[in-house]
Formats: C-alpha cells, sequence, structure tokens
C-alpha cells in the first residue's frame, strides 16, 4: 500500500502487488486482483489519478480486514491462559462506534443515522454515551439552520474522539487481561513515548506556529531514543528555519510528517515488544498475520503516491 501510494502509476506496482495476493487468503487476493484490473482499466483510458485513488481504497479495505486478523489471532493466542470476554466486549464497543462513524460519513444527513446512534450511545459507557448524544443534538441543531456540511463534520469528529478512547480502552483491557501471565512495564514504556509523540503530532497539526510548539517538542527529544530524537530535533530546527523566510505552512506540514514518521516506528516498537511479552505463549501465528497485514499496509501506500 506504502509502496502504491508513491509509485508514478498503479501499473508500476503490479509485481509487488501480484506478490501480495499470492500471500494473502484467497478471498482477500482475489479482491485485491480484481481492484488492480479495475485500476489498470481506468489507467489505459487517461483516468489515472482514480485508477490511483480506487485502488488505494481497495487495499486500505483489506488492509483493515487484516489488522482485525490479527487482532483475532491475537486473542486466540492467549485465549487459552485468560479470558478474552472483557477485551471483546471492549472490541465489540469500538466496532460500533466505528461502523456509525462511517455511516455518517456516508448518509446524506446526520438525522439519517439518529436511530443507530441512539443505539450505540445506549450500549457505550454513560460518559461516551453522553458526549455522542450531546454531539447528535448539536448537528442535528445546525442541519436546521441550513449548516449541513459544518453538522456532519462536527459530528464526525466527535466520534472520531469517543473511536480513539474506545481504541485506547481496548488495549487497556487487553493488558489487563494478560498482566497475569506476561510482564507489561516495558510494554507500558514503549506506550508512553507512542502517545508522546501522537499528542505532541497533533498539537504540531493545530498550533498557529512551529515555534508555538517548540517547547512540548523538545520535551518530547528527551524521551525518545537517541536516533528517533536526533530525526525529531532535525525536524524542528528545519521547520524554524522556514518559518523565518514565510513558509509557515510548508514548515507545519514537514514537522508534522517527520513526527507521523516516529509515530509510526513507535508504534512498530509497541507492536514488538508486545510479542516479546507473550512469546512464551505462542507468537509465531500473530507474526505471519502481522506480515501479511504489513505487505498489504506497504502496497496501499505505493498506490496512494
Amino acid at each position: 500500500r506504502k509502496q502504491a501510494e508513491s509509485a508514478p502509476t498503479v501499473k508500476a506496482v503490479e509485481p509487488q502487488v501480484r506478490e501480495l495476493t499470492r500471500s494473502l487468503p484467497a478471498d482477500q487476493g482475489e479482491k485485491v486482483a480484481r481492484a488492480l484490473e479495475q485500476a489498470k482499466q481506468l489507467e489505459t483510458v487517461g483516468r489515472s489519478a482514480e485508477a490511483r485513488q480506487q485502488f488505494v481504497q481497495a487495499l486500505r479495505t483489506v488492509e483493515e480486514e487484516a489488522v482485525a486478523d490479527v487482532v483475532r489471532t491475537a486473542k486466540e493466542v492467549v485465549r487459552a491462559n485468560a479470558s478474552a470476554t472483557a477485551v471483546e466486549a471492549k472490541e465489540s464497543q469500538l466496532k460500533q462506534v466505528a461502523d456509525v462513524r462511517k455511516q455518517t460519513e456516508s448518509a446524506p444527513t446526520v438525522k439519517a443515522v439518529e436511530p443507530q446512534v441512539r443505539e450505540v450511545a445506549r450500549t457505550l459507557p454513560a460518559d461516551e454515551g453522553e458526549k455522542v448524544a450531546r454531539a447528535l443534538e448539536h448537528a442535528k441543531q445546525l442541519e436546521t439552520v441550513g449548516r449541513s456540511a459544518e453538522a456532519r463534520q462536527q459530528f464526525v469528529q466527535a466520534l472520531r474522539t469517543v473511536e480513539e478512547e474506545a481504541t485506547a480502552e481496548v488495549v487497556r483491557t487487553a493488558k489487563e487481561v494478560v498482566r497475569a501471565n506476561a510482564p507489561a512495564t516495558a510494554v507500558e514504556a514503549k506506550e508512553s513515548q507512542l502517545k508522546q509523540v501522537t499528542e505532541v503530532r497533533k498539537q504540531a497539526e493545530s498550533a498557529s506556529t512551529v515555534k508555538a510548539v517548540e517547547p512540548q517538542v523538545r520535551e518530547l527529544t528527551r524521551t525518545l531514543p537517541a536516533e528517533q530524537a536526533e530525526k525529531v530535533a532535525r525536524a524542528l530546527e528545519h521547520a524554524k528555519q522556514l518559518e523565518t523566510v514565510g513558509r509557515s505552512a510548508k514548515a507545519r506540514q514537514q514537522l508534522v510528517q517527520a513526527l507521523r514518521t516516529v509515530e509510526e516506528e513507535a508504534t512498530a516498537e509497541v507492536v514488538r515488544t508486545a510479542k516479546e511479552a507473550v512469546r512464551t505463549n505462542a507468537s509465531a501465528t500473530v507474526e505471519a498475520k502481522e506480515s501479511q497485514l504489513k505487505q498489504v499496509t506497504e502496497v496501499r501506500k505505493q498506490a496512494e503516491s
């Protein structure tokens, strides 16, 4: 997926895509192959942008399926040692929120998905349910005065926030489940670093200037491994230089991109450390599923660019 994001054409990544389809389960392999053929047809009639967009979207879909498969397989690995009931309950809530958010993104109006939203609100913890209910009422008010686009945008953002909270809850519950069987200290340390990077990246995205988040960025570099810290520090200095010559938008964009790269590395480190923690139980199957996920992600990114 990453290769597809950066390739000049979809055809340029066809060999990697064909290789990917051979390693995927039959139904996913067929899905990717069909998307590839359709994208190539679009390219032959000069619709390259649409070809790349549709193909990357197909890879993202398979990527989501692969993520779900990794989670499912990991749960099977630990099921013999600890009950996964609590994890499954939290994951179910997460899926419900994600489903409603996706429905909202494609519905003609927010009001059209009100029944589904109210149903989800009832299944969530009280504070999150109330948050969703308030956001729904506010969105409906905006729609009544003709501000439908703003209504949808604000409501989707509220759902994304609850989705993030639900994701964190899945992680927290999963750690509690395995804590008796594997030390979570190392995992928690890596997760803490990941959270810091994510937080600073979000601050950089919304700050008025790069200089305004310099203190947070410098604090972050002190907690990161040396190589990542140096990468962030260099990106900060370069961004500040761009701001001094009036290129603020580019400065922010480049710093955010550097933070995203470190964020991806930190995510991979959390996964690696977690696998080490449960290796005595069995990680071979999880690694196989994760490998498939990585392949899909890589090709999707190639298609996007």
